[in-house]
């Protein structure tokens, strides 16, 4: 019971309460889960403007005014397991240490960027890192190929070794470019998976494929110093 009755202040009020009690009217930065949204913090907003006539003075979307008494509303998305969301209580929790064990650290680093798209959620499952420590190993396997050639300064670059770097470089400055806007965006996950599909197809597949000596012999120093 309380002085008011049987019951209790619902957790929107008491929100609108503390906040205003601890910063007063407006404030900058409120943020949490995107769960949150509503009817939480409507409600709040609701509730604070309502009770306080307060607005944040700051325009919104070309110059709309927000009638919130906070400036910046920032929501977090969830990590989601096999498409439930992850929790303590449902026990679903992945175990970085174990992950990290069965794929290796740079596999659970991709993984995990992988499934981060831009403003949602991430969807995680195994076969991210999975797909993570493939890729670790497709670079480490590259780098040994390259690494092992032997060099040669008096043979000239062969013609289709050329045309090769010629089309990989065209081709880098288009992925550079798409890079960049990608990470304009924030679209990490986008541009990852740029650099995954180029590592693996145009640089590993074709590349090194065509510009690659013939079994035990050198190539020429010109196309290693390009390549590496």
């Amino acid at each position: 019971d309380s002085p008011f009755g049987k019951g209790r202040p619902g957790w929107h009020i008491e929100c609108s309460a503390m906040s205003e009690q601890l910063f007063g009217q407006t404030f900058d930065i409120h943020g949490g889960g995107a769960d949150l949204q509503f009817p939480h913090h409507e409600n709040e907003i609701a509730q604070s403007v309502g009770a306080c006539g307060q607005h944040c003075d700051h325009s919104h979307d070309g110059g709309r005014q927000l009638d919130s008494h906070v400036k910046y509303w920032l929501h977090n998305g969830f990590i989601r397991v096999d498409g439930e969301k992850m929790s303590k209580s449902l026990g679903n929790s992945p175990e970085p240490l174990e992950l990290i064990g069965k794929y290796g650290a740079d596999g659970v680093r991709v993984g995990m960027l992988l499934c981060s798209p831009a403003g949602g959620d991430l969807l995680f499952d195994e076969s991210l890192p999975q797909q993570g420590a493939n890729f670790a190993t497709k670079i480490w396997n590259s780098f040994r190929l390259i690494h092992g050639w032997k060099l040669s300064e008096q043979l000239p670059q062969p013609g289709y070794a050329g045309l090769a770097l010629e089309w990989f470089r065209h081709k880098l400055a288009e992925v550079n470019a798409t890079l960049e806007a990608h990470f304009e965006k924030f679209r990490i996950s986008d541009a990852l998976m740029l650099v995954y599909t180029t590592f693996r197809d145009e640089f590993s597949g074709w590349l090194l494929e065509i510009v690659k000596p013939p079994y035990g012999q050198p190539i020429d120093s010109r196309t290693a110093a390009e390549v590496t």
